[in-house]
């Protein structure tokens, strides 16, 4: 493939990178959108943290999904034939998003 004159051979962790960007800017645009719709504003950064966000939103929210299928496979990447593990796996899984959605409004809370 050729953008403006450039070859790019698109590798694995390329293409990786690539999916986790775009992951991380649709993510990103819809925290904008409910921040705009909501009065908080644009955030104020400098151009290079804009350039970046999306990646690290991606990062997280892909490692988010990678603990929550950990969990809620049991403690493992692949299913567990164990149904003690598996139950507690999804009661960590409960506690884990628990803690989560009702953490981060709590904090905020605290602070004001």
């Amino acid at each position: 493939m050729k953008i403006l004159g450039l070859k790019l051979h698109p590798t694995g962790a390329v293409a990786c990178m690539g999916i986790v960007y775009i992951y991380g800017a649709f993510l990103g645009i819809i925290d904008l959108v409910w921040s705009l719709l909501t009065k908080h504003g644009v955030p104020h950064l400098l151009w290079w943290q804009f350039l970046l966000a999306p990646f690290a939103i991606g990062l997280a929210a892909l490692a988010l999904e990678a603990i929550g299928t950990f969990c809620g496979n049991g403690f493992a990447f692949d299913k567990t034939a164990s149904k003690a593990r598996l139950a507690g796996g999804r009661i960590t899984l409960i506690v884990l998003l628990l803690v989560m959605i009702l953490g981060w409004p709590l904090y905020n809370i605290s602070r004001q």
